[in-house]
């Protein structure tokens, strides 16, 4: 923290005599802080603690807000397991589906911490859209989802992220990784089952383990146009049919890349990059839409945002409506952004950025509609979730001969 005296100095005071002030001097610089960490993703516990006792009325709204907006975001309930109780219980005790005691909310600690009450939370839910909405029961306050509540995954499990080739969509793209199962005892060498493999399957064995307790991995040359078809070698040793299988689950993956020599790993991981690079140029058709690449996704969807005024509806039909429809099939959590079984897609539409750090910014919404009646709900929509994801499966994306790729998304139906 920069000293008063020494901050003053710096602004042409004297240490003696500074000028007089019309607005304290710490007291801004306090309210400065706590808006900058205000705009931050998470907050540690003692920039907490500075927002919890420096904010003022404003600001401490504008915490409260963004602690209702993590508390009912699709990721958190997801993974909240006391939330998921709670919901279920008291949606039975009041007879209205996906409600909530309001008192679970005022209860946790940053809410206890900032004194958060009933009022504030009516204010917020009533100045922010949030999907929510606050009823009276028998004299209780409840909160209710006015979407479908996300179904329970646990506790997230932060991992690495996982690259072109790291997961079950992309394990083979490099040619088929396997595990030979069913060796008879009296072969113990390697290059045994290998040109057993070669000469029943006239395939190039690119790698291939010791053998373990009847089982080996091995890496086959990139030759099939049916990964199943690996099944169908049935290469023969000693009157023993060997079986193989493709590698399909992360465990034996992982065991898979553990005994692969580092010129293998090398090999392998060469002709993915040129795999990948092929996949992410190539010209590609979405929804009937000619686009230039992989890469000129994201562009195409900021030019639609900056050229669009908030507010700005996206029929369904519209090119950009069907664009975003493709993408939208591809968010983590597709299901419950269309409305779940409660409502269904209706269009998009552009709005004002939630996230704290885009302030002022424009972003896209889903707007759906209930399957019964015609109350009408908005959820951003994260591109970047879409895109990521999108990202693993480049290589299935439809590849086009055409030239007339599209310059700009239009709205118009």
């Amino acid at each position: 923290m920069v000293n008063n005296n020494a901050k003053r100095q710096a602004d042409g005071d004297s240490a003696d005599h500074p000028k007089r002030r019309l607005v304290d001097d710490s007291v801004s610089d306090d309210h400065s802080i706590v808006d900058d960490l205000l705009k931050k993703d998470r907050l540690t516990n003692d920039e907490f603690v500075i927002v919890a006792s420096k904010s003022t009325p404003e600001q401490r709204l504008s915490f409260i807000s963004r602690q209702l907006a993590y508390y009912f975001s699709n990721d958190n309930l997801a993974r909240d397991e006391f939330f998921h109780t709670k919901f279920s219980e008291d949606s039975a005790k009041t007879g209205v589906e996906n409600s909530l005691d309001i008192k679970y909310i005022l209860s946790s600690k940053r809410m206890l911490e900032v004194k958060a009450t009933e009022d504030d939370l009516k204010k917020v839910v009533s100045e922010n859209d949030y999907n929510l909405s606050i009823f009276d029961h028998d004299g209780t306050c409840y909160v209710k989802l006015d979407n479908p509540l996300p179904e329970y995954v646990g506790k997230k499990l932060f991992a690495k992220k996982k690259k072109f080739g790291e997961t079950p969509e992309t394990f083979h793209l490099a040619g088929p990784l396997v595990i030979v199962t069913n060796i008879p005892s009296s072969v113990t060498e390697w290059h045994t089952v290998k040109q057993s493999i070669q000469d029943a399957g006239k395939v190039k064995v690119r790698y291939i383990s010791a053998i373990t307790d009847g089982a080996c991995y091995a890496w086959f040359s990139k030759t099939f146009d049916d990964l199943n078809a690996v099944k169908d070698i049935n290469p023969v040793i000693d009157g023993e049919t060997l079986k193989i299988d493709l590698i399909n689950d992360e465990s034996h993956y992982k065991n898979m890349i553990s005994a692969m020599t580092l010129g293998s790993l090398n090999s392998r991981s060469k002709d993915l990059q040129r795999l990948k690079s092929a996949s992410m140029s190539a010209p590609l058709e979405l929804g009937g839409i000619a686009v230039r690449n992989f890469g000129t996704l994201r562009s195409l969807l900021n030019t639609l945002l900056d050229d669009s005024e908030m507010g700005t509806k996206i029929p369904l039909e519209s090119q950009a409506g069907v664009f975003l429809s493709f993408l939208l099939d591809y968010h983590p959590h597709s299901f419950e952004k269309k409305g779940g079984n409660a409502s269904k897609l209706s269009g998009f539409e552009v709005g004002q950025s939630a996230n704290k750090d885009k302030k002022n910014q424009k972003c896209f919404y889903v707007v759906t509609k209930s399957v019964e009646g015609d109350k009408e709900l908005k959820e951003s929509l994260s591109i970047s979730k879409c895109l990521e994801e999108l990202r693993h499966v480049v290589h299935t994306l439809k590849k086009t001969d055409r030239t007339d790729f599209v310059k700009s998304l239009k709205t118009d139906a």
